[in-house]
């Protein structure tokens, strides 16, 4: 199943029939050791179940579980999560928050573009800065239960709405480094 609404305060339980599904290569360790991804999605929202080995550390710092998403294999558009609000803590590691999504550079498309210096120092400031513009897209809803963290994300935040909306796009996700670059790229079908 590959279209399905998710409530990401519910356990993750509510994902067993969706097959769409990533296994992160042991070679490519993150701070929390993600080993598995799904995605899914109904007509709002992109929904992703975010599997670690073990129970999810919480960190402060701009470097934890961020969301790429682009339309092109080789370069991300968004990334998600590099700053967040966390809206409430149980007494253990639970807790729901607020991801900000935010325009994604890397340094590879800053070299392409165009080299007026106003915007080259703009784009000097992102890429030093982690390839990230200040200014939020919107805000995914996000929950982290044990060892799962499951994200909600607003279609038309990420540029999945309208006539030509992409039948497809690309991600990854990272835990305690700067960038995507050397990370997998993977693929999401829409309804397919």
């Amino acid at each position: 199943m590959n279209m399905k609404s998710i409530d990401i305060c519910a356990d993750e339980k509510q994902w067993k029939d969706v097959d769409n599904i990533v296994v992160l290569p042991v070679e490519f360790p993150s701070e929390n050791n993600i080993r598995n991804i799904k995605v899914t999605s109904d007509s709002d929202y992109v929904y992703m179940l975010i599997e670690c080995a073990d129970v999810i550390s919480f960190f402060i710092d701009s470097k934890w579980m961020n969301i790429y998403i682009g339309f092109d294999k080789h370069q991300y558009s968004y990334v998600i999560n590099r700053r967040r609000e966390v809206e409430c803590m149980g007494m253990s590691n639970d807790h729901l928050g607020i991801a900000q999504i935010e325009n994604y550079h890397s340094d590879k498309q800053f070299d392409s573009l165009q080299e007026d210096d106003h915007i080259h120092v703009h784009l000097h400031h992102d890429a030093v800065h982690g390839g990230v513009r200040n200014t939020s897209l919107g805000s995914a809803q996000y929950t982290v239960s044990g060892k799962y963290m499951q994200v909600q994300i607003a279609r038309s935040d990420i540029g999945l709405y309208g006539e030509n909306t992409p039948e497809q796009f690309y991600f990854t996700v990272t835990d305690g480094v700067d960038s995507p670059e050397g990370y997998f790229s993977y693929l999401y079908k829409i309804g397919g």
